[in-house]
């Protein structure tokens, strides 16, 4: 799909004026403090002479500093229409941890963005020998009022020394976009109920470091906004990521267990329950990590899965998540969480003991809650 958008802005609080010529509009100017008539502009004061449609979009209010300080050139935005998303599920890298990254190196990695945004990052690394290298940078932001209700909404943006996995499937061929003479790969997903947001997205590359960025929204103009924050990331001077370097490596640990060994561990071994009888073991891991001090133990059956993982209990962690101590403990409230999806029992809960947390995520047939509730007991007892 491709879309040819011409448009200018008059001033940094007036409105914007667009010719959609194809499909999507998707908006690729910037904005002036001048009143002077673009070629644009005069072309819309003819429109008799044009076979395209006009219209007109508000920049008053909270989306007036979205479109400072871009460019008045004008590209063609050949967007790819996205047919599915696709669940990529990585495993923690050897040594992984990471840091918030602060305001001022958000600022000189993000410039012009932070000036507009209120933006939030994390650079995640791995490490080895004392030594640690970046694994993966991330911001996110979400100001602009979009979807309030949902954590999900809002912008992110991915940066990496490497190319970026992509999440999506394109329903045809790629095609790719010049757009100030840099390479972008544009999509969009839209889903088939009107009510839900719309996904747009784009990847290139700047200099040696690989871009992705995503932005989820149902406001109207949200094609507009999207065009408006990735042109102020291509104008920007690509940032030198040294300043990330050299962090302080927490202590960490991971290491891999026996079911006897996971049984025996001094710390979590006790509150440790077990799997139906045909369940059969698969994994025992004993970690420490920024977050997380715990236990992890994973049974499977066909296509069962009866996942345990003991640790250190925290409020901040768990606010969303059903929780019971287990003096209040009832085989109706295990039953209460259960969900049924085709024929088979799912239940994701966790039970406090003292300071310890059991977090329990498994699948089964109807007797599975029964088997839950007396194992727990029985942890009870120990």
């Amino acid at each position: 799909m491709t879309n040819k958008i011409e448009g200018s802005i008059k001033n940094k609080k007036s409105m914007v004026l667009i010719t959609t010529v194809i499909g999507i509009s998707i908006l690729f100017t910037g904005c002036s403090d001048t009143n002077e008539n673009s070629d644009v502009e005069k072309m819309l004061e003819n429109p008799s002479e044009q076979q395209s449609q006009s219209s007109t979009i508000d920049y008053t209010g909270s989306d007036e500093k979205i479109c400072e300080n871009v460019t008045e050139e004008v590209y063609d935005a050949k967007f790819n229409q996205v047919e599915s998303l696709i669940a990529i599920c990585k495993s923690e890298p050897e040594g992984y941890f990471w840091e918030d990254i602060n305001q001022e190196n958000i600022k000189k990695i993000l410039p012009t963005l932070s000036e507009k945004h209120d933006i939030e990052g994390r650079v995640e690394y791995t490490s080895k020998d004392d030594k640690a290298s970046i694994y993966n940078i991330g911001f996110r932001f979400n100001d602009m009022g979009d979807i309030p209700d949902k954590s999900w909404g809002g912008v992110s943006i991915q940066i990496d020394k490497k190319p970026i996995e992509r999440f999506y499937d394109f329903a045809e061929e790629e095609k790719v976009s010049d757009i100030i003479g840099i390479p972008v790969i544009l999509g969009v997903f839209e889903s088939h109920n009107k009510e839900d947001a719309t996904m747009y997205f784009a990847e290139f590359q700047k200099d040696d470091l690989y871009y992705m960025v995503e932005y989820i929204s149902d406001k109207e103009n949200a094609d507009e906004l999207f065009s408006y924050m990735l042109l102020d990331i291509l104008l920007d001077e690509t940032p030198n990521l040294s300043i990330l370097e050299n962090p302080e490596i927490p202590k960490l640990s991971k290491e891999e267990l026996s079911l006897k060994e996971a049984y025996s561990d001094a710390d979590f071994g006790k509150y440790l329950i077990k799997a139906p009888d045909n369940y059969v073991f698969d994994s025992a891991k004993r970690y420490i990590n920024q977050e997380e001090n715990g236990l992890s133990v994973l049974w499977i059956y066909d296509y069962d899965d009866f996942a345990v993982n003991v640790k250190k209990f925290s409020d901040k962690e768990y606010e969303d998540e059903a929780i019971i101590k287990i003096e209040d403990l009832k085989p109706d409230f295990i039953k209460k969480l259960s969900y049924t999806n085709e024929g088979k029992v799912h239940f994701r809960f966790g039970v406090l003991y003292g300071d310890v947390l059991v977090d329990i995520n498994c699948s089964g047939d109807k007797n599975m809650a029964k088997h839950l509730y007396d194992e727990l007991i029985k942890v009870k007892d120990r």
